[in-house]
């Protein structure tokens, strides 16, 4: 029997069952029951204990997904955003089991994308269904013009206290994450800054040395953005950005493991450079996730994108610009084509990027007390059902 979504099946006092042979605890699959009540797992028992709400059979109960790098789909994004958008969005993405996410947003002009934070920081207040934002992710416009991708260059900006205190009140103080370059953050004050009040700082669409990347590290930043991406790459005599992200054994590292934006030798390598526990699987999907291939203008990137018959999403200039990934193929993706270990699969888009952010405690694990978001998908990581705070919002 399975739960559907808007079905109120309920045992005594709002408690539900829900069981399968396969529940992803302790970095192994074993036949359990888990019993919730609100939005919480108040306990764990073994299968068949109590009679289930919902029985899941052989598929797998995973921890809910959670994307930490995402700018939208169907023709919409987080720098174009309204109410009714962004509705339509945490509502899509429970399709490929992602349960809480961060809306990002790319360079822009200034007064458009002080209205895009104003904007999020309203909805994430209001209430909503579907898949919940956890705060915002910035990339641009404090990144470097060499590795700049589709961001406008006319449009960067050297990393400004200043300047982010003012997003932040705009934002509600929803700004969770924020992509700089640190070689043009003087001091590394905006990495301090940030790091000091909450803020992940992520280091990406950089040309900074091996040396400047481990002294942002030094001062606060945590992650790397789509690695191999956006970055001075590695080199024996200068192993650049991309070597300061396999070797900084505490940094986390984003991949894009769609073997266009990175070859899957390369997503392999980076995994066992950083372990089970570093990596982080993002879709870095845009706003032509979903969308028919054609030519797209985009005049306020001053840029026209292309999207192919394969959904690879390019500038004309064949310069990659995002991507219309998923996130539950990202995780089938390092278990079939990168080889990479089970464990280091499903770590990369649930208990890793609750750490970066810094929740850990509360999301990315099925354990007593925790959030109740499961992503429940078969063998091949089809998503067959999404649950948020413990109430289907997806079911295929």
């Amino acid at each position: 029997m399975k739960l559907y979504k808007g079905d109120e099946i309920m045992l005594m006092d709002g408690i539900k069952i829900i069981q399968s042979k396969n529940v992803w605890i302790d970095e192994s699959f074993q036949e359990a029951q888990l019993e919730i009540k609100g939005n919480k797992i108040i306990k764990i028992h073994p299968y068949g204990m109590i009679r289930p709400t919902a029985d899941y059979g052989e598929n797998y109960i995973l921890p809910g997904f959670i994307d930490i790098h995402d700018h939208g789909c169907l023709g919409g994004d987080a720098n174009h955003a309204d109410f009714e958008f962004l509705s339509k969005w945490a509502n899509y993405l429970p399709q490929e089991g992602i349960t809480r996410f961060l809306p990002t947003t790319s360079t822009a002009f200034f007064d458009a994308l002080e209205e895009s934070y104003r904007m999020l920081g309203a909805f994430i207040d209001s209430k909503y269904d579907g898949a919940k934002i956890l705060g915002m992710h910035l990339e641009g416009p404090m990144i470097s013009e060499k590795y700049r991708g589709s961001h406008n260059p006319k449009l960067l900006l050297k990393p400004n206290v200043e300047t982010f205190k003012k997003w932040q009140e705009m934002s509600n103080n929803h700004i969770k994450m924020i992509t700089i370059a640190p070689e043009n953050d003087e001091n590394y004050e905006m990495t301090k800054y940030c790091t000091e009040h909450g803020v992940v700082v992520a280091i990406g669409h950089s040309a900074a040395t091996y040396q400047q990347a481990k002294e942002a590290v030094e001062a606060g930043a945590k992650s790397f953005v789509h690695t191999f991406n956006g970055m001075s790459g590695l080199h024996h005599r200068e192993p650049g950005v991309v070597g300061a992200a396999m070797d900084i054994e505490d940094a986390y590292a984003e991949v894009i493991a769609d073997g266009v934006h990175v070859d899957f030798n390369a997503v392999r390598i980076l995994g066992k450079a950083k372990g089970k526990d570093h990596l982080i699987a993002v879709t870095d999907s845009i706003w032509a996730k979903g969308c028919e291939p054609g030519i797209y203008p985009k005049p306020d990137k001053g840029v026209n994108i292309v999207i192919d018959e394969h959904n690879v999403v390019r500038l004309e200039t064949g310069s990659l610009a995002g991507s219309t990934n998923r996130l539950n193929v990202m995780v089938r993706n390092l278990i079939d084509e990168a080889k990479l270990p089970l464990e280091m699969a499903i770590n990369a888009v649930t208990c890793n990027p609750a750490h970066l952010l810094g929740i850990g405690n509360q999301y990315g694990y099925i354990k007593e007390k925790y959030i109740a978001d499961f992503t429940v998908v078969n063998k091949q990581f089809d998503v067959l059902e999404t649950i948020v705070d413990g109430i289907v919002v997806y079911s295929k």
